[in-house]
């Protein structure tokens, strides 16, 4: 177990531990303040999210075409976040559109890949719902509750796994997860999260708390199995190395954009 304990404490930990106590205030406070700070933080973001999913997907020597990509994601979030949510849903559909067929009517095969589309979506839909709950009554205290929830599974899950090892869960798409990694990171997630509603959130019953807190944490779990599969087909390790012990802003974004559609759904069918 000393030996287990030193190789939680090794180089990769100790980035992966500053670079959190570093992003997770920035991202809090860009939360709870809202307005300009929460539209700065999701355009910037996805400037990184779009540039890192040209590059995993895509022949890294199109310049022009990542460019095209990257602003064109940056200008469809910018017009979107102005707008009612239906409608910037509706824009955010009709830009991935166009540029999936504009590639298709130039017949540019070697261009057009599917992966931008669904890069495109990935990266936009997720980060409309974090400003339309945003702007909701108590979106700004939920936006929060979530975040802990999400990040105490990151945090957790990654702890446990390397101390229990045993089992993966998933061994081929994600080497690194374990059962016991897995199962505990919910449990300890769905801990802080209940701790944090009681604090702050006075109107959720504690039975709805407990399983939206699971749903979400599950949830943040499988995004991380999703882009991991991405980064397996592609054969690459990191979507990135901007954020050092992380990877890249996609490797920390995978468990943040599926648990948001769950929280959508959530708030508006419970």
């Amino acid at each position: 177990m000393d030996l287990e304990y030193k190789k939680i404490l090794s180089s990769n930990f100790l980035h992966r531990l500053i670079t959190t106590l570093f992003l997770l205030p920035v991202i809090l406070y860009c939360t709870y303040k809202g307005g300009y700070w929460s539209k700065s933080l999701v355009l910037i973001s996805s400037i990184f999210l779009a540039n890192e999913w040209f590059l995993l997907t895509q022949n890294k020597t199109k310049n022009l075409d990542r460019y095209i990509f990257i602003v064109l994601i940056f200008f469809s979030l910018l017009l979107s976040i102005f707008l009612y949510f239906p409608f910037s849903i509706l824009v955010i559909l009709f830009f991935s559109l166009f540029y999936t067929f504009n590639f298709l009517i130039k017949k540019n095969t070697d261009n057009y890949d599917k992966w931008l589309l669904y890069g495109f979506l990935y990266i936009c839909i997720p980060l409309l719902i974090f400003i339309h709950i945003q702007n909701l009554y108590d979106g700004k205290i939920l936006l929060i509750w979530f975040l802990v929830v999400v990040f105490s599974t990151d945090i957790f899950s990654y702890i446990f796994g390397k101390l229990l090892k045993g089992p993966k869960i998933f061994p081929i798409t994600s080497p690194s997860k374990t059962y016991s990694g897995t199962f505990l990171g919910i449990f300890f997630a769905t801990i802080s999260g209940v701790i944090f509603s009681l604090m702050f959130i006075n109107n959720m019953k504690l039975s709805y708390n407990i399983i939206f807190c699971i749903l979400i944490s599950s949830s943040a779990l499988f995004g991380d199995f999703f882009i991991s599969k991405i980064k397996r087909i592609f054969k690459v390790k990191n979507s990135g190395n901007l954020l050092p012990g992380h990877g890249g802003f996609l490797d920390r974004y995978d468990s943040i954009a599926f648990s948001l559609i769950i929280l959508f759904f959530l708030i508006y069918f419970f």
